[in-house]
């Protein structure tokens, strides 16, 4: 971490909700009063039982808020902050130590104002108290009645050399995220497009399939590139069959499903390889594949490639590789 020189630009905590209805004079003396820091990959912004003597407010880049599991040692990420957002205004003013542990994924500029330098302002800018004294109550008011709501515009992004994918989904599963996680590729081409609905997936699209079996395709191999979590932002109607289903269950179908992949995949690594049915009726027992089964024997009658197979099929590469090699297995394609 590293202190940057300081600015007089206002803009980033004009983004910030809880310093945007402030006047501009007022975040000129707010921006004078702290400093900006940049951090880099991995860099801890503070730890759990620090003292709070400082609130932070997200320039650029991506914060991890993590916290740790009740029955274990393990750290769990538990919400991903971003531009605009900020971080501990409320304990700054009670004195609490942290509870979390708030770490840098990739690059992050973040600025930082202690609790001194606040409390200084507020005396000399009394309107100020009046607005912290305001807006902590309004918080609390909508904490008793509601419990606290995810701001739905919220936009999170970055780089998948950093960020572990199935974190990212889990998390706005368990965040109750409301938006469309967007991956592309290194060269900014849409890889995949995911839509939750209060941390549910309602649609996924990836290349030509869609519904679950694109969200399963995701891990077949996890992609590379970058992704944008956009609040509020949903895929337009006809974006395919809706799924409706909890993210950490269809992580884990997709982790075995991903192992089935890895084990077969070495098997057809041929693209333009043609596999030719060698008796005259499919014999299939497995009620769950039976329909994607008959779908790709018709395919081999056809004299179809692997590769049209798995470009034209609407089923994850597991599927068609898992069925092709029981088919073998059976003598019943060679």
């Amino acid at each position: 971490m590293e202190t940057i020189q300081a600015t007089s630009d206002t803009a980033f905590l004009r983004r910030a909700t809880v310093y945007s209805p402030l006047p501009g004079g007022v975040l000129q003396k707010i921006v004078a009063a702290g400093s900006l820091r940049r951090y880099t990959n991995g860099d801890v912004v503070f730890n759990v039982g620090d003292p709070t003597d400082e609130a932070f407010v997200i320039k650029s880049g991506v914060v991890e808020i993590c916290r740790q599991e009740s029955d274990s040692d393990t750290i769990k990420v538990v919400a991903y902050l971003g531009d605009g957002d900020s971080i501990g205004e409320m304990v700054l003013f009670t004195g609490s130590p942290r509870s979390s542990l708030a770490r840098v994924p990739e690059e992050a500029e973040i600025f930082a104002i202690g609790r001194t330098a606040i409390i200084e302002l507020c005396r000399e800018e009394p309107d100020l108290a009046l607005y912290f004294c305001r807006l902590f109550a309004s918080r609390l008011e909508s904490w008793v009645k509601k419990g606290r709501r995810q701001d739905t515009q919220r936009q999170l992004q970055g780089s998948l050399r950093y960020f572990d994918l199935a974190t990212v989904l889990q998390t706005l599963g368990d965040t109750s995220g409301s938006g469309t996680l967007v991956v592309r590729s290194e060269l900014g081409r849409v890889f995949a497009e995911l839509d939750f609905r209060e941390g549910r997936l309602r649609h996924a699209r990836l290349g030509h399939l869609t519904g679950e079996e694109a969200f399963y395709q995701l891990f077949q191999p996890a992609p590379d590139g970058n992704f944008l979590f956009q609040g509020g932002v949903h895929l337009e109607d006809g974006a395919g069959p809706i799924v409706d289903k909890g993210v950490v269950g269809m992580l884990m179908e997709s982790m075995r499903r991903q192992d089935e992949w890895q084990a077969v995949r070495g098997r057809f690594e041929d693209p333009n390889r043609v596999f030719t049915p060698s008796v005259d009726d499919l014999s299939w027992e497995s009620d769950e594949t039976i329909m994607a089964a008959y779908d790709l024997w018709s395919r081999l009658h056809r004299g179809v490639p692997l590769c049209e197979l798995l470009a034209e099929l609407p089923y994850c590469s597991a599927t068609i590789l898992t069925i092709l090699d029981r088919m073998f297995e059976s003598n019943q394609i060679r």
